[in-house]
């Protein structure tokens, strides 16, 4: 059943809306019920840009209305996680562009675009997507200035995957800054200094203090 409800929308430009849409569409009560209740808190802090907003939001899906959702929306727990994932994303793609358009920069921000990561000898490229780059474009050439990863829940799989794809691309844009923004921490605590040595910085956002240090960090690197 969740196989139905994947092929239904593509992935890729689904966002938050898409899930509470589909609540609000469905025919369960207590589903419509959960998509009006998240529409309102959506709204509060697309508003607000508040982290206190967007965590309760968080806190919706992943408790107090994930059996609602799983139900209504006939999806697995990786749903859930995927309607979480694509809302940080969302909640940070307007944090930065807020913060862009403050400082009057004419920068593209990229939402899971692909950047080359590797160019072989015969010019081939492979590249990789990322969460959020932050980039410029000069006659149709892409320089990524800032690429931020986006992990509601960090484990070891994840941070390495990361970790690795800031090794290969800082390889062909040695400018380029990278930062890993998260919720949770699920990985061993000496992986974090270890992703220390690699990523230029680390936010945990779970404070105010932590977006406005994220961004200080936007600024400080455009």
């Amino acid at each position: 059943m969740c196989v139905n409800f994947i092929l239904e929308i593509d992935l890729r430009y689904a966002r938050p809306l898409t899930y509470i849409e589909r609540l609000m569409k469905s025919k369960n009560k207590r589903g419509v019920a959960a998509g009006r209740k998240l529409l309102k808190i959506y709204e509060a802090w697309k508003t607000s840009l508040s982290i206190d907003d967007f965590l309760y939001f968080l806190r919706l899906i992943q408790y107090d209305l994930k059996e609602d959702i799983m139900l209504s929306l006939k999806g697995m727990i990786q749903m859930v996680g995927q309607f979480r994932a694509y809302s940080f994303e969302e909640f940070l793609m307007d944090l930065i562009k807020k913060k862009l358009k403050e400082l009057n920069k004419p920068l593209e921000v990229l939402w899971n675009e692909k950047l080359p990561i590797w160019k072989a000898p015969t010019n081939e490229e492979y590249a990789a997507t990322f969460d959020i780059a932050i980039i410029k474009r000069v006659n149709g050439k892409i320089t990524p200035l800032i690429v931020i990863e986006a992990k509601v829940d960090v484990d070891a799989p994840r941070l390495k995957t990361a970790l690795f794809n800031s090794i290969l691309l800082k390889n062909i844009y040695p400018d380029v800054k990278y930062g890993l923004v998260y919720v949770n921490w699920n990985a061993d605590v000496i992986l974090m200094s270890l992703a220390r040595n690699f990523l230029d910085a680390i936010f945990n956002f779970n404070s105010e203090s932590e977006v406005k240090r994220f961004l200080d960090f936007i600024e400080l690197n455009l």
